[in-house]
């Protein structure tokens, strides 16, 4: 992107606009910069459609909620160890005479 300056203030295209809100939703969907960089370089803006660079989101996103519901997984399995772990220093403290 490239704004155009007036003094202090940057003035951005409809196009620059675009890319910014592509790039914050992006990185709101956790990808990294340069994989929003490589999406938003499929785009061609003398195409009528742009089936390549929505295929390339659609695989990113699959990869994202791939990771993310491992994550979940992980975060599960992890609480039930810390549940386990506190029940058993909980009954641990149970049985010592106070």
């Amino acid at each position: 992107m490239s704004p155009q300056r007036d003094g202090q203030k940057l003035i951005y295209s409809n196009l620059d606009r675009t890319w910014l809100k592509l790039i914050c939703r992006g990185k709101r969907l956790g990808l990294s910069l340069a994989e929003i960089r490589q999406i938003l370089d499929m785009y061609d803006s003398s195409a009528s459609n742009n089936d390549q660079q929505l295929l390339a989101f659609i695989d990113k996103i699959k990869l994202r909620k791939a990771a993310l519901e491992q994550q979940m997984l992980d975060i599960s399995a992890l609480k039930k160890e810390l549940d386990e772990a506190d029940q058993g220093c909980k009954k641990a403290l149970s049985i010592q005479p106070i």
